[in-house]
């Protein structure tokens, strides 16, 4: 999850122009705007975990630094039986008391962010900031300027690198020249690639990655993870189930064997999207059924349950 979220104050003028003409004056359009609430619609964040600040012309939320004793986040929750995940959650627990550099591997969805966390929040730095950059904004020059700000804003925390795949070859040589100077943060790097691809492709530079790889955690899609897929469907609607605040809902066989047969693109990130859809579709029901599916799930897995009952 993206740690800050900008809202520029030129954004919010139509809204206050209308405001003022529905009030007919400055006195109560300030009275209003004094009253204004805030709500942060974001899993597994409340409002104790947001700062807002006015920067500029930018107002910004974000993940507080500070969070008072007992408001910490609850660890991240590994699922999973499938014996890479089980080796890759004996790694993020030996890794958790280190101060080496990790790079975690895997599609999208898979549940990259999930691991970088729980190495952050499992070891001693826990209490400390953990601060995520998406390394595509990286290459905008002036975002690259400002990359040891990132370094400082950890403080003695973790920085997680999100997508580096997508560091261009100038923001690979700035962040290598960066790393070259002693920094109190432990770096947590994200990547969809295999980064030894992308070396030999000359996309990636071998010197940064060198810096970045203390330790490769290889995370497998979720299609290839059998009944996985059934422990993580039971598991994450549950926690879909609480957060709607409804009664909690069971999976019926013909919804969990449909759920085993799709390919999953979207890895373990669609799996909860999708659980969120069928509750919405379920309604009053007490158990989700093949209909609470999206229909694009529907349409593939019907045809390869057709396929295999006619032995095809």
């Amino acid at each position: 999850m993206a740690q800050e979220y900008e809202l520029h104050i030129p954004e919010l003028r139509p809204l206050v122009e209308q405001l003022y003409l529905a009030h007919q004056g400055l006195e109560q359009l300030i009275g209003l705007l004094c009253q204004l609430k805030i709500r942060v619609d974001l899993p597994d964040l409340n409002l104790a975990q947001v700062e807002l600040c006015l920067v500029g012309q930018e107002l910004i939320l974000r993940r507080s630094s500070h969070q008072a004793a007992g408001n910490n986040p609850p660890l991240p929750t590994i699922i999973g039986e499938d014996s890479r995940i089980r080796v890759a959650a004996g790694l993020v627990r030996s890794m958790a008391e280190m101060d080496e550099a990790v790079l975690i591997q895997g599609a999208t969805g898979s549940g990259k962010s999930l691991f970088a966390r729980a190495i952050h929040q499992q070891g001693k730095r826990s209490q400390r900031p953990l601060i995520t950059v998406p390394c595509g904004l990286l290459n905008n020059p002036d975002a690259m300027a400002r990359t040891w700000d990132f370094f400082h804003e950890a403080d003695n925390g973790s920085l997680i690198l999100e997508d580096i795949d997508d560091l261009q070859t100038a923001a690979q040589s700035h962040l290598l020249s960066l790393l070259q100077q002693p920094a109190a943060c432990r770096l947590i790097s994200l990547t969809r690639n295999d980064p030894d691809v992308l070396v030999q492709q000359g996309k990636f530079s071998p010197l940064l990655l060198e810096q970045l790889r203390n330790c490769h955690i290889a995370l497998p899609d979720l299609a290839s993870r059998g009944s996985d897929i059934e422990r993580l469907a039971r598991y994450y609607l549950r926690r879909c189930c609480e957060i709607s605040g409804v009664a909690e809902k069971q999976l019926s066989p013909e919804y969990l064997d449909l759920l085993a047969l799709y390919s999953w693109p979207g890895n373990v990130r669609e799996l909860i999207n999708t659980l969120e859809q069928s509750l919405l579709c379920s309604r009053e029901q007490k158990t989700l059924y093949a209909k609470d599916l999206p229909a694009h799930i529907r349409i593939q897995t019907l045809h390869l349950s057709a396929a295999r009952k006619k032995g095809l």
